[in-house]
């Protein structure tokens, strides 16, 4: 690549570091990285924001609405009785109750995933991918959650069936895009808490899947608020968390735990949806501080967008609860990306 080609990639790279106080350790280690990263590969983009900011900013100069003539919204109504928002698969309801029973068996959540043929097939993709890394194939979902436990399986199954739920109805957001960043942060999540030791890896990965989850919803049922929103964020250089919460009154976290809390899913993947950009308020700290971790991770690798233009600031509660010196993030970047491609063509086969 020539020298004028390499600046316009360096320029577009921090550009998205904008909002980030590079005196601050974390934020300097992650954008040293992030750029050492993009060197190595001989200045080539190796970003993989794909369509999503494109869309995102098309859509903004399409659209061009104004802030004046926005009606009055009562978001949190709209969230729970808006016939836009999809019911959630019968298969999710029998699994779910079945994993809060703790009278029940793992043959039990066995026998309901293997009733569904199609999300059967996908779990084995998943369960035999490099993500788990089993040395010896794994061909029955019997075999599955003998191997991985109902726990893990279960997450696996709410992921897969609420990626594919969850995936059509926004025209404000590029809905392939926003899941890539979305697999990608469960994915940064996953590892994170696993190189952490803190237990249960697939909770991490679950709640990093459905972190943004209120964006996507809102953009769906509020798609006017949402695009001023964004525009107002784009504008003004702020991030779309703030302006969410200027034009809507709720921001994408509040309104993701709201839907969650609704659909009856655990308390703490509320709490880490809830929280995913201010850890310390959490009644569980440690792990929202993984998610908050792992989004601005994703965001300065720029894998997929959910609307975010630029990478979010750390905020200090998430690093006295996680301590990542710069070689363990070194470590997470390296690792992780090699498997977004992989396990998100197991949720976007086509």
């Amino acid at each position: 690549m020539t020298s004028s080609g390499t600046n316009r990639f360096e320029e577009a790279s921090l550009s998205r570091f904008i909002r980030l106080d590079l005196d601050v350790p974390f934020h300097r280690d992650l954008f040293d990285l992030i750029m050492e990263r993009n060197l190595s590969r001989a200045g080539i983009p190796c970003a993989d924001g794909g369509e999503g900011k494109p869309f995102l900013r098309a859509n903004l100069k399409r659209l061009d609405l104004s802030e004046e003539a926005l009606p009055a919204l009562d978001l949190p109504a709209l969230l729970l009785n808006d016939p836009k928002i999809p019911t959630l698969p019968e298969v999710l309801y029998k699994i779910n109750a079945i994993l809060s029973d703790p009278n029940s068996s793992a043959y039990e959540i066995a026998s309901a995933v293997s009733l569904d043929h199609a999300l059967s097939a996908r779990l084995l993709k998943i369960v035999n991918s490099p993500f788990y890394g089993f040395s010896h194939q794994i061909d029955t979902v019997f075999k599955a959650v003998s191997i991985i436990g109902t726990t893990q399986l279960g997450a696996l199954v709410n992921g897969v069936e609420l990626v594919r739920a969850l995936s059509k109805g926004s025209t404000r957001i590029h809905v392939r895009s926003f899941w890539k960043h979305a697999i990608a942060v469960g994915i940064i999540s996953r590892f994170l808490a696993t190189l952490r030791r803190m237990g249960d890896p697939e909770r991490y990965f679950m709640a990093g899947l459905l972190h943004d989850i209120g964006r996507l919803i809102t953009s769906t049922v509020a798609p006017m608020h949402f695009t001023v929103a964004a525009a107002r964020a784009e504008r003004q250089q702020e991030t779309l968390r703030s302006t969410e919460k200027e034009i809507m009154g709720m921001d994408h976290g509040e309104a993701g735990a709201l839907l969650l809390g609704h659909w009856k899913l655990p308390f703490s993947l509320e709490q880490m949806v809830l929280f995913h950009h201010a850890p310390g308020r959490s009644a569980f700290p440690g792990d929202a501080s993984v998610v908050h971790l792992s989004d601005i991770i994703a965001h300065s690798m720029d894998v997929g967008s959910s609307g975010e233009l630029f990478v979010p600031p750390v905020d200090g509660a998430a690093l006295g609860e996680i301590d990542l010196p710069r070689e363990a993030m070194a470590l997470v970047i390296g690792e992780s990306e090699i498997q977004i491609n992989e396990v998100s063509s197991f949720f976007f086969p086509d």
